[in-house]
């Protein structure tokens, strides 16, 4: 209960201190030069979650931002993580907010940026044996850093690396068969880091 509670204050304090240093720079961001608004783009991630599940999947996704301005963004991301196993898959999905700089003048080089984004991660598939939280969805939060690369103005090589917290909460059966043990998995907190290539405009 204590993790719970911890999780959701710190997630609560990361969103009020984005959504600030998004408000303070709305001002800032008239004068400086133009940004695409929007960002398309596709990367392979990789998450930990060997502490709860057992398992350090691999996954590609796909993501969509919006960018409020120069200083901050609305930033959305889905990902499929296969274990290389039969029929066992997970889905994460997140949405939140990237609050940085950009540096390089007036044509911008890097940006180096904050990340808070809710959302969920979906268990789906059969393990056998081993842990089993099938057709199951789970609270998720990322907590990280970015690094943008700017090639070009239209183009964006995307870093990210940070902490994945899943709220499992329940009781799940660690072998899926009549009468197994099973196990309270509580709180995961494990590295999420992905590379990807993106398009403005």
């Amino acid at each position: 209960m204590r993790v719970t509670q911890f999780v959701t204050r710190f997630s609560r304090l990361s969103a009020a201190f984005l959504f600030g240093a998004a408000l303070l720079a709305a001002g800032e961001a008239q004068a400086q030069t133009e940004l695409p608004r929007f960002e398309v783009g596709a990367q392979f991630s990789t998450i930990d979650m060997r502490d709860s599940v057992g398992e350090k999947p691999p996954g590609i996704g796909g993501r969509f931002t919006y960018n409020i301005n120069e200083y901050a963004a609305l930033d959305a991301e889905l990902n499929y993580f296969s274990t290389g196993e039969v029929d066992l898959d997970r889905t994460q999905g997140l949405f939140g907010l990237k609050a940085g700089k950009r540096f390089g003048g007036g044509s911008p080089k890097v940006g180096v940026f904050f990340k808070a984004r809710p959302g969920f991660m979906r268990f789906h598939g059969v393990r056998v044996p081993g842990s089993s939280v099938n057709g199951t969805t789970k609270f998720a939060l990322d907590l990280g850093g970015v690094v943008e690369l700017y090639p070009s103005k239209r183009t964006i090589v995307r870093i990210d690396a940070g902490r994945t917290i899943i709220v499992f909460n329940e009781t799940i059966r660690r072998f899926p068969l009549p009468g197994a043990p099973q196990e309270h998995l509580g709180t995961s907190h494990g590295l999420q880091a992905g590379i990807g290539f993106g398009y403005r405009f």
